[in-house]
């Protein structure tokens, strides 16, 4: 069993089941018994058991300081769990050495595992004095020595705010949210425990239109005064919103108001007031072209930063499906990458196959080398294209088992310093912005630009449009300063391209090129 405890880290949000309790630790059911009876809290007195994980955080947080503090009379400390325990007195075995000194021997109650401890003469007496055997060696000394050491429930509430009530109701939605990305949820999470804490952790049963509308003044008032800011202020209220239109079609909760949520509707004009966002950065396609140039190759380290950085230019792939990218899913006859959701880390798991992007050989030739030296080292064609450092400086290993990167560092390192040969800091995702720029620019009719959107992973060509490649303040007033200049015959032909498109109703409606295509249409009959 894993008994590095301070190594798991739950999710203070969240609210775990016994199962998902034995599952993170990697503990058996009589050790979290054993921790309930040490200190740990359930969430209620109901079976089955959930607990709270600010709570599993604060009881493994007392239990690390326990491990730098003195023993206590009769405490052994073991050394398979690491922590300090009061044995059984049937368990203890006094054994006298040759030197002199007893040695105590006996098993943890936790863990039961083997510890020992040499035993002061003060300690010996009062195991020889003691004719009860069912007087555990914690209830020895009531006068002498220090006081027992406790971790239990009345010492937590007292120290801590942790709201318990609404655990189960919570727990049961963490279910319902299991169609989400895990780190959905835990923004889902934070929102619905920022409620309660504003409810002082009353239960949600008691809810009422005026509590709720007290929140979203609470919401408005942060952000007026700049505690919290729009974006955050937006997702709180409408994780909540969605939160209390699920909490009402719950048995128990069925008699709230069915119009709870609809108090968290945020005023456009208190949204309005707030500061304007600055202009996302992102290089075009000249300054990205430079940059992988300037990365050096010396190294196979250097070689493998350099075609992440190639890579993420040519597929527009996401960070965290770049770096769980398999050889076996590039296909560099057919010049295409597969983005398998069963395999890689990718957004929502979506599967599609990426074509590289043209003007972008340059980027193309460095991807197409790195793949054949991984292939002359004796990569496996499941293994990752990037690998880890540890596994890339022993090439002996690339034959056999190679793990993929578990975060994206080492793919924002190597962007940084490609970003900083032309003095910017550019993070990976930016690349993506520098596609659909590019794609707005060289994409003259709307089945081209579906396309485009497609291959960068978007069903709908509003989202590209929206999220990624937004001109910034300069570029917008270059391209309006300039709509006055002649237009050359290739614009002319994709305005045509463009009604025409409009015509056969393949462009969607509320869309710019939707709009435009309505003006051109108008302007066509007030010139006839």
């Amino acid at each position: 069993m894993n008994r590095s405890f301070h190594k798991v880290r739950p999710s203070v949000h969240r609210v775990y089941s016994v199962k998902e309790v034995l599952k993170l630790y990697s503990i058996c059911r009589n050790t979290l018994s054993n921790w309930v009876k040490d200190g740990l809290a359930p969430s209620d007195a109901r079976r089955p058991q959930v607990f709270q994980g600010s709570e599993l955080k604060r009881f493994h947080g007392e239990n690390r300081k326990r491990k730098s503090t003195r023993l206590a009379q009769g405490e052994f400390k073991c050394l398979s769990c690491k922590y300090p325990v009061f044995p059984c007195k049937e368990d203890l075995e006094q054994v006298r050495l040759s030197s002199g000194p007893v040695l105590g021997k006996a098993i943890c109650p936790d863990c039961r595992g083997p510890i020992s401890k040499l035993l002061s003469a003060t300690e010996c007496n009062r195991l020889d004095d003691n004719t009860n055997p069912t007087t555990q060696l914690d209830s020895k000394d009531e006068s002498i020595g220090e006081p027992q050491r406790c971790l239990g429930t009345i010492e937590r509430m007292h120290h801590t705010n942790i709201h318990l009530l609404n655990d189960r109701v919570i727990h049961v939605w963490q279910q319902y949210a299991g169609r989400y990305d895990p780190k959905t949820v835990a923004q889902h999470l934070q929102a619905i425990r920022d409620f309660e804490d504003f409810l002082a952790g009353a239960c949600f049963k008691k809810l009422t239109p005026m509590t709720v509308s007290d929140y979203r003044k609470d919401l408005m008032a942060k952000l007026e005064t700049g505690k919290l800011m729009t974006s955050t202020v937006t997702h709180r209220a409408s994780f909540v919103r969605s939160f209390l239109t699920w909490l009402g079609t719950q048995p128990g909760y069925k008699s709230l108001d069915a119009t709870l949520s609809d108090y968290l509707d945020l005023p456009k004009s208190v949204l309005a007031r707030s500061k304007r966002t600055k202009d996302k950065s992102f290089p075009d396609q000249e300054h990205a072209l430079q940059m992988v140039a300037a990365m050096p190759d010396k190294t196979i380290l250097d070689r493998r930063d350099r075609a992440m950085v190639a890579c993420a230019f040519l597929t527009g792939l996401r960070a965290s499906a770049l770096i769980t990218l398999p050889i076996d899913c590039v296909d560099l006859a057919k010049r295409t990458v597969l983005q398998d959701g069963r395999r890689m880390k990718a957004k929502n798991g979506k599967t599609y196959q990426i074509c590289f992007f043209p003007e972008w050989e340059a980027c193309e030739v460095i991807f197409t080398e790195w793949i054949n030296e991984l292939n002359r080292l004796g990569a496996s064609p499941t293994g990752p294209v990037f690998p880890k450092q540890d596994d890339l400086l022993m090439p002996d290993l690339l034959g056999g088992e190679v793990r993929f990167m578990r975060t994206p560092k080492a793919l924002c390192r190597a962007f940084s310093r490609a970003s900083k040969a032309i003095g910017q800091s550019y993070s990976p995702h930016r690349a993506r912005d520098t596609l659909a720029a590019q794609g707005s620019k060289i994409c003259h009719t709307m089945r081209a630009h579906k396309a485009w959107s497609m291959n960068l992973g978007h069903e709908d060509i509003r989202t590209t449009e929206q999220y990624y490649g937004a001109p910034t303040d300069t570029e917008r007033q270059a391209v309006i300063e300039n709509l006055n200049a002649p237009q050359d015959a290739a614009a002319d032909r994709g305005d045509l391209d463009l009604i025409l498109d409009y015509n056969d109703h393949h462009v969607p409606r509320g869309t710019p090129e939707f709009e435009r295509a309505q003006r051109l249409i108008e302007e066509r009959r007030r010139n006839r």
